[in-house]
Parts: structure tokens; C-alpha cells; sequence
């Protein structure tokens, strides 16, 4: 076995010369190389790579391992934004449903920020892809049939109508509730905006609103960005 070693001062490889590497070899064949740029090519590295930092993530290929993610830091659902609000009374109008408020008593929830909403048109507080789920709590007269409409604009101006729900009522007196939905491309915060529209509401139908639970209610969430 042949050693190259210094004990009292540093060892020095140079390949003087421009362009010029430090090439290892074992048997005769090339097994790692250090260019003049400070670059090291080997066939494979083993060892801890607990010290190895600023890899790129466009270099991070294969397959991975299952990994403890314990420690993990700065992570995100993709989930920035849910709230929900309720129809606060009954609504009894072939008009737009204005009476909104967001729920907030007892174990009410909410992420980030919330849409906002002024006389029944709600503005999201930030552009992305969001998703509307609601429910729509009908009371109907006899022979009866009850509407209600998501409906959108994206020039804070002209509304059209993009998600429909409805229930016929034949006995009369009879409360059902409907679900409804929505997925909205928020491109504009100033000019994509939403409402709920009741329509064939006659004498004695009205869509059942309440303060304090979920009979006729919207929920707001932010699935990512657009």
C-alpha cells in the first residue's frame, strides 16, 4: 500500500496549468475527478449528507423514502382561506338575498382571512380558485316551486347566473333543504364577485334564515391560486 502524507503541514495536489484537473483512479480506471473550478465528479458519494445545503430541487430525482416529518418546517395545505356565513332571517322576496353575516358563535371555525360581503355581494380577499358550498333551506307553499341562484360577475357589474338549485313543494308547509355549489376563478379581487338570488317565491314560501345555525348558509374556501 502506497501513502501520500503530510503530518506537520498541508498537502498540496496541483495540476499546474490551465484546464488542467486532479484525476483519481482505482485499477486503472477513473473514479472521480476535481476540474479547476473546484467542481467533484465521482461515480457515487456515500456518508452522512448532513452538512450538504442549497441543493437544487430541479437536481432532487428518483424516488424518495419515506421520510418522519416531525421536524418539518414551512409547510402549507395550499389552504389559505374558509369562512362561512348564514342567512340571518327569513327571506321572502323574489330578490337578492341580502341579510348575510359570517358564523362566529360557539365552536364556528375560520382560516386566513374571509370573503367579505355588503348588501348580499360577497368580495374575496384574494385571487385564486375558491369553492362555494352552500345550502339552501326552503319553506314552501302548496304547489310551489322555489328557486334560488349563485350568481357571478367579473366586472363588479353584470351578473349571471352560474349554479341553481330548486324544490317543489305539494302539500305545503314543508321545509327542505337543497345543496348547491360553485367553483369561481378569482382572476380580480375589484371585479369577480358573487350573490344568492331567490326567485318563484309566492305568498306564504320563504327561504328559512337563522342567526344561530346553519339552515340557509355559504362556505368560502380558497382551494389555491389561479
Amino acid at each position: 500500500m502506497s501513502t501520500i502524507k503530510s503530518s506537520a503541514e498541508n498537502l498540496t495536489l496541483n495540476a499546474d496549468g490551465a484546464n488542467n484537473d486532479i484525476i483519481f483512479q482505482s485499477n486503472g480506471s477513473n473514479v472521480a475527478t476535481l476540474d479547476q473550478a473546484g467542481l467533484l465528479t465521482a461515480t457515487t458519494f456515500a456518508g452522512s449528507g448532513a452538512s450538504l445545503t442549497a441543493l437544487p430541487a430541479a437536481n432532487i430525482t428518483g424516488t424518495l423514502p419515506a421520510i418522519d416529518g416531525s421536524n418539518l418546517t414551512g409547510l402549507s395545505s395550499g389552504l389559505s382561506s374558509a369562512s362561512t356565513f348564514r342567512l340571518q332571517a327569513d327571506h321572502s322576496t323574489n330578490a337578492d338575498m341580502t341579510n348575510w353575516a359570517e358564523a362566529t358563535g360557539g365552536s364556528d371555525g375560520r382560516l386566513g382571512t374571509a370573503v367579505s360581503q355588503s348588501s348580499g355581494v360577497f368580495t374575496f380577499p384574494s385571487t385564486g380558485i375558491w369553492w362555494i358550498s352552500a345550502q339552501i333551506t326552503f319553506h314552501g307553499a302548496a304547489n310551489d316551486q322555489t328557486t334560488c341562484n349563485i350568481q357571478a360577475t367579473t366586472d363588479n357589474s353584470s351578473y349571471s347566473s352560474m349554479s341553481y338549485c330548486t324544490r317543489t313543494d305539494n302539500d305545503g308547509n314543508v321545509n327542505e333543504t337543497v345543496p348547491m355549489s360553485l367553483l369561481v376563478d378569482v382572476t380580480d379581487t375589484s371585479n369577480v364577485k358573487v350573490k344568492f338570488l331567490a326567485s318563484s317565491l309566492n305568498s306564504g314560501s320563504f327561504i328559512w334564515g337563522s342567526s344561530s345555525q346553519d339552515r340557509t348558509s355559504a362556505t368560502f374556501i380558497k382551494l389555491g391560486e389561479t
